[in-house]
C-alpha cells in the first residue's frame, strides 16, 4: 500500500522500489540503519545472524519472504537493529515486540526505537525471556495482527513471560485497519500531528489467555526383536534429531538429514532400520548416524540363550538349511520333539520307530550327511557288551569273527547335545522358540518354508529379501515359493515422490551411464524408476527419463521400492 502516486517511467528499477518504502512512510535514516536495498519485486536486508532475506512488496504474494542464502537462521531467532540494548535503556527498560521486519522499520521511522521481531508469528524464541532480560527489558508491549495468527501470538508471548518478571502490555488495534490489519498499516494512515507512540498507548488494553503448554508424549521406542541396536541407543539419536512421534508404521515423523547438514527436514527414522535420507534415497545405519552427532557407540554382547526345552532353535534350523542338510535338520528336530535329550544313544531302526513323521529314506539320508560329522550324528562304535564287558571296544579282528558268526551289528547314532550343536553351527539362538507343525516334517520343500516363516510369524513387518534369503541360502523366486507354501501374505511397499521442480529433476543422474555409476557407488540401491501418476507408463530414474515422463505436461514421480511388508494370513 502507498500514498504517493509514482511514475514507474521516470525512475529505474532499484529507485521504484525505494520509493515503495518511502511511500509506506519508512524513512531514508531506516532505510540506511537497516541496509535494506532493492531487489527484484521487494526488498533484500541483512539479519543480526548474518543471514540474507528478502520481503516481497506484495505482501499477498507468493514467496512473502524468502532466505537468499538459504535458511540461515532458525524461526525463532529475532530481528533487531545494533543500538537495541542502548534505546531500552533510554525507554527506562520499555520494549516493543512486533510482528514482521517491516513493522520494525514502521516504528523506528515513527521514532520508536526500542522495537524488535521475530521472523514468524507462529513460533516463540525458547530463550526468549533470557534475551529480554539480557536487553534489561521490564514491560514488553504488543499490538498484535487483526486475525487468528496474531491473536495466537499475543497468547505465546503472554506464556513466554509467565514467571519472567517481565510485565506485558497487549494492545488492541483498531478493527478500521480491515482484516490482518497491522502496526504498519496504522503507520501508513496515521494523520495526526501527535506523536505516534502516542497513538498505540492509547489503544484499549486486552488480556491474552496465556497459552497452555504441549504435553510432551515420551517417545517410546519397539526393542526391535531383530534388530542388533538398543533402543536407548536408538532413542538418543532420535531424540538428538527432533524426533516427536513414531507412527503406527514404524516411521518417524519428517526431521533433518544431520548426514548432510540440509535446512529442511528431508528424512525420517524407521525405529529399528535406522535413518532414511530422501535427497539421497538410501538408508543410514544407527551406527554411521551416531557417529555424525558424536554420541558414543554401544558395546553389547549376545547373553548365552538356555532354551527351556530341548528343541531345534530356528537359528540352527536355517544354518543347517544353508548348509544343505535338510533331512538331517528333519531328522534332529523330529528326535527333539519326540522328547529325546543330546547324548542318548539308538540304532537306526530305533529312530525309524522314534520319528513318525520321517521315512526310512529320510533318516538314512540324515545319517548319510552327518557322516564324518561328528558334532551333528555321532556314530558309536560298535561293543560286545555281554561275552566282552560293558562298553568294550572290540578289536578289528573281533570285529571279523563276530561279523561272520552273529552277522554286522546294529549302527548306534548318539543325539547331539544342543550346546555343543550350537557352537558347532556358530548360532547364538533367540530366547524366543517356534514349533514347526509336524506335518511340515514330512515333505523336505514344506519344512523349508516353515522355517523361512517362523520369523514372520514369530512378528510381521517389514523385511528386506536378503533378511529372509540370506540366512536359508535361497533365491528370491524360491523365497515367494515358499511363502505360498507357508501361506505368508506379501505386500510390496513404495516409496513415491512426486517430481514437481527443476531442482528434482537435477537431483537425478543424467543419463543411463551415469545411473549405471551412481549404482555402482550406492547412490540408487534397489529398484528405482518414474512413472506417471496412473502408473500405466514407466521410465528411468534419469534427467533423460524425466523429459520423457513429462511430456506434455504430464505429472509424474519417483518410485523406489522399499522393504516388503510381511505376516502370516489367517488360515
Amino acid at each position: 500500500m502507498t500514498t504517493n502516486t509514482i511514475n514507474a517511467h521516470d525512475i529505474t528499477a532499484e529507485e521504484f522500489e525505494i520509493q515503495r518504502l518511502l511511500g509506506r512512510r519508512i524513512t531514508p535514516e531506516v532505510i540506511a540503519t537497516f541496509q535494506i536495498e532493492s531487489r527484484l519485486n521487494g526488498w533484500q536486508y541483512p539479519t543480526p545472524g548474518g543471514g540474507l532475506r528478502w520481503k516481497n512488496f506484495d505482501s499477498g504474494a507468493t514467496p512473502k519472504y524468502q532466505w537468499l542464502d538459504g535458511k540461515s537462521e532458525s524461526a525463532g531467532s529475532l530481528y533487531y537493529a545494533d543500538d537495541l540494548k542502548d534505546q531500552i535503556a533510554m525507554s527506562g527498560g520499555v520494549c516493543w515486540y512486533v510482528s514482521g521486519e517491516p513493522d520494525v522499520w514502521a516504528m523506528r521511522s515513527a521514532l520508536i526505537p526500542h522495537v524488535f521481531s521475530g521472523f514468524t508469528e507462529k513460533v516463540i524464541n525458547p530463550n526468549f525471556s533470557d534475551f529480554l532480560h539480557s536487553m534489561g527489558v521490564k514491560r514488553l508491549y504488543i499490538a498484535p495482527d487483526l486475525d487468528e495468527t496474531g491473536a495466537a501470538f499475543a497468547c505465546k508471548v503472554a506464556a513466554a513471560l509467565l514467571g519472567t518478571g517481565i510485565e506485558l502490555d497487549c494492545r488492541q488495534l483498531p478493527a478500521e485497519l480491515g482484516e490482518h490489519g497491522d502496526i504498519g498499516k496504522a503507520w501508513i494512515k496515521d494523520n495526526s500531528q501527535t506523536p505516534f507512540i502516542y497513538y498505540l498507548l492509547g489503544l484499549p488494553r486486552w488480556y491474552p489467555e496465556p497459552e497452555k503448554p504441549k504435553v510432551q508424549t515420551p517417545l517410546v521406542v519397539s526393542t526391535g526383536e531383530w534388530s542388533d541396536i538398543p533402543a536407548d541407543y536408538r532413542k538418543k539419536i532420535m531424540d538428538a534429531c527432533g524426533v516427536t512421534k513414531i507412527k503406527p508404521d514404524g516411521f518417524s515423523n519428517l526431521v533433518l538429514c544431520r548426514i548432510h547438514n540440509e535446512e529442511k527436514p528431508s528424512a525420517h527414522f524407521h525405529e529399528t532400520k535406522g535413518l532414511y535420507c530422501f535427497h539421497e534415497m538410501k538408508w543410514y545405519k544407527w551406527i554411521e548416524v551416531g557417529a555424525v552427532l558424536g554420541i558414543e557407540p554401544f558395546k553389547q554382547e549376545k547373553p548365552t540363550v538356555i532354551l527351556a526345552s530341548p528343541q531345534l532353535a530356528v537359528e540352527a534350523q536355517r544354518e543347517l538349511i544353508r548348509l544343505g542338510f535338510t533331512a538331517l535338520c528333519r531328522l534332529l528336530d523330529e528326535l527333539y520333539q519326540q522328547g529325546l535329550a543330546g547324548g542318548e544313544v539308538l540304532t537306526v531302526k530305533e529312530i525309524d520307530a522314534t520319528c513318525p513323521n520321517l521315512s526310512p529314506w529320510t533318516i538314512r539320508q540324515a545319517v548319510k550327511q552327518a557322516k564324518g560329522k561328528g558334532y551333528f550324528l555321532r556314530e558309536i562304535p560298535p561293543s560286545n557288551a555281554g561275552r566282552y564287558g560293558e562298553g568294550k571296544t572290540l578289536k578289528k579282528s573281533e570285529k571279523k569273527k563276530n561279523s561272520k558268526s552273529k552277522g554286522r551289528p546294529a549302527k548306534r547314532i548318539q543325539v547331539p547335545d544342543l550346546t555343543r550343536l550350537y557352537a558347532a553351527l556358530n548360532v547364538q539362538p533367540e530366547t524366543w522358540q517356534t514349533d514347526l507343525p509336524a506335518y511340515s516334517r514330512q515333505n523336505a520343500a514344506q519344512y523349508r518354508a516353515e522355517v523361512m516363516a517362523a520369523k514372520i510369524r514369530h512378528k510381521a513387518g517389514e523385511y528386506y529379501i536378503k533378511q529372509l534369503t540370506k540366512p536359508m541360502g535361497i533365491s528370491p523366486k524360491t523365497l515367494r515359493t515358499y511363502c505360498k507354501r507357508a501361506n505368508i501374505e506379501v505386500t510390496p511397499r513404495f516409496d513415491k515422490r512426486l517430481m514437481r521442480t527443476a531442482d528434482d529433476i537435477q537431483s537425478l543422474p543424467e543419463d543411463a551411464r551415469e545411473l549405471a555409476e551412481w549404482r555402482r557407488e550406492g547412490k540408487f540401491k534397489g529398484a528405482v524408476w518414474l512413472e506417471t501418476l496412473d502408473g500405466k507408463y514407466k521410465f528411468a530414474p534419469t534427467q533423460e527419463g524425466a523429459a520423457r515422463a513429462g511430456r506434455d505436461g504430464r505429472a509424474f514421480r519417483l518410485v523406489k521400492q522399499l522393504a516388503n511388508h510381511y505376516k502370516a494370513s489367517k488360515p
